[in-house]
């Protein structure tokens, strides 16, 4: 039925395939992996039916894991914050990205871009060098990713030979 090589994928589209024959009984999912969590809440909230995960001794229902003006940059913000594919930023976390996101429209619109097209257009990789200087860096003067970055390792630098 699945010839995916990665679990994940092999995961959801095993459960899309369940879905597809208008199998609506739930499905749960036994998953430790913070991909999966991700991927869960995006698909409980695009499929029909209702699609449970095992956490601990209880089963959580993935579409309440995302709030509602989340579920269209949840993926891309997992995969620009570190994923099982991509490392994160150093020095800054996944939540502190996630908390900026959750507070402005902009950065959602910037991250729900990315990903609906095969081909990465100027026009988008121009949004992701936004957001990442905007959001990740929190810098608004930067035009680039890497000026970000030295600005942040030169206030760090600065904090350190002044303790």
């Amino acid at each position: 039925m699945c010839s995916h090589a990665e679990a994940d994928t092999a995961i959801f589209t095993i459960y899309n395939s369940v879905r597809a024959v208008g199998n609506m009984n739930p499905v749960v999912i036994d998953t430790e992996d913070t991909d999966n969590y991700v991927q869960a809440a995006y698909v409980a909230n695009r499929i029909p039916g209702t699609l449970l995960l095992r956490h601990k001794n209880k089963l959580v229902d993935a579409q309440f894991l995302c709030n509602e003006n989340m579920i269209d940059c949840i993926i891309p913000l997992h995969i620009m914050t570190g994923c099982d594919h991509t490392s994160g930023f150093y020095g800054i976390g996944k939540k502190t990205v996630a908390d900026r996101v959750r507070k402005s429209s902009e950065a959602r619109n910037l991250l729900a871009s990315c990903g609906v097209s095969l081909q990465l257009t100027d026009e988008v990789a121009g949004k992701m060098t936004k957001f990442v200087v905007r959001y990740v860096y929190s810098d608004t003067k930067s035009e680039t990713p890497a000026a970000a970055r030295v600005l942040t390792w030169k206030s760090q630098k600065r904090r350190i030979s002044q303790e």
